[in-house]
């Protein structure tokens, strides 16, 4: 969604690109690799870890709110 609203508000689409290698990236459901490829590229979102990605995994509040936080301050750039 985070990457939708920021494609939204700027105007513009995010290239797509490769994605960090991560350990457990196989474990991205397919619909979703497009949206985090675009994250990763936005650098919205980095993973976990360096090698972990944690699709998976429930995010916490500071991680949304970091997700917001950076997707808001590229926007006003």
């Amino acid at each position: 969604m985070s990457v939708r609203a920021y494609e939204y508000k700027a105007e513009k689409s995010v290239e797509d690109g490769p994605i960090k290698n991560f350990k457990d990236a196989e474990k991205i459901n397919a619909y979703a690799k497009e949206s985090v490829q675009k994250a990763f590229r936005l650098g919205i979102m980095e993973g976990k870890t360096n090698d972990k990605f944690g699709p998976k995994e429930s995010s916490t509040r500071a991680q949304s709110a970091k997700v917001l936080s950076v997707m808001l301050h590229k926007l006003e750039k």
